[in-house]
């Protein structure tokens, strides 16, 4: 699921002018939104090497641009930021803004 999730963000990231950010609502313990932003730059870093013929990739986030990753072989990465209003007392496991639905 993650693998195919992460594959169809960047196909859509892609397609996108600008930056790109993918909120996940609700995230509760934010596990899914880490999950993917790993698998998001494992891909990005293959396609980017596919592209370049396999050269070293180097990582580059930009403060100025909303936290995007951006690869050498313009892969372009989106951002995700996983939100909950705290409501179920999750405890959090990877970074989780606590925010209402409706500020979010």
């Amino acid at each position: 699921f993650v693998h195919k999730l992460a594959s169809y963000l960047l196909d859509r990231s892609d397609e996108c002018t600008g930056e790109t950010i993918v909120l996940e609502i609700n995230a509760g313990d934010g596990l899914l939104s880490m999950l993917l932003e790993n698998r998001i730059e494992e891909e990005a870093i293959a396609r980017s090497e596919k592209k370049l013929g396999n050269k070293r990739m180097i990582k580059n986030r930009n403060l100025n641009n909303v936290g995007e990753l951006h690869l050498t072989g313009r892969q372009k990465v989106p951002l995700l930021k996983a939100v909950d209003d705290g409501r179920r007392r999750i405890k959090p496991m990877a970074p989780v803004e606590k925010i209402s639905v409706e500020k979010a």
